[in-house]
């Protein structure tokens, strides 16, 4: 007659420890999930900030070229080859430096990048944690009945 009345108590604690951990876990899956996204929108935010940076850098320096060409123009009649030698040695001034830039902007992204696969790899090894440790606490229940 004991086994009866132990029978329904232990399925209702079962129930109960079984929704406790299942709620346990989704608390701690959210937590994980909201600290990604925060990392990967403090990432994004930063290369965001450097890649705008870097085009108002290239915005400035293609300004500086067009005016440095314009403040040159009243000399041409005198001297047209030394305007053309002067505007091609400019222009690949400013075409290195408009290199630079792309490279900084292709090594900023490749930074993010990396960083966006840091976070993605510490993630998912976290869920699979919580998940597993879900497992075994449900097993532990189970086998324990």
């Amino acid at each position: 007659m004991e086994q009866v009345q132990s029978g329904p108590w232990q399925s209702l604690r079962q129930a109960f420890e079984t929704v406790s951990a299942c709620a346990d876990t989704n608390l701690k899956i959210c937590r994980q999930l909201t600290d990604f996204s925060a990392n990967v929108a403090k990432e994004s935010i930063s290369l965001g900030a450097a890649l705008q940076a870097s085009t108002l850098e290239a915005c400035q320096e293609g300004q500086a070229y067009v005016f440095r060409r314009l403040s040159t123009l009243p000399d041409v009649p005198q001297n047209p080859t030394d305007y053309y030698q002067r505007s091609v040695h400019e222009f690949v001034a400013s075409a290195e430096q408009g290199g630079k830039l792309l490279q900084g902007n292709t090594q900023a992204i490749l930074g993010a990048m990396e960083q966006y696969w840091i976070t993605v790899l510490q993630t998912s090894s976290s869920l699979q944690a919580s998940y597993t440790q879900l497992a075994d606490k449900l097993k532990s229940v189970y086998t324990s009945a």
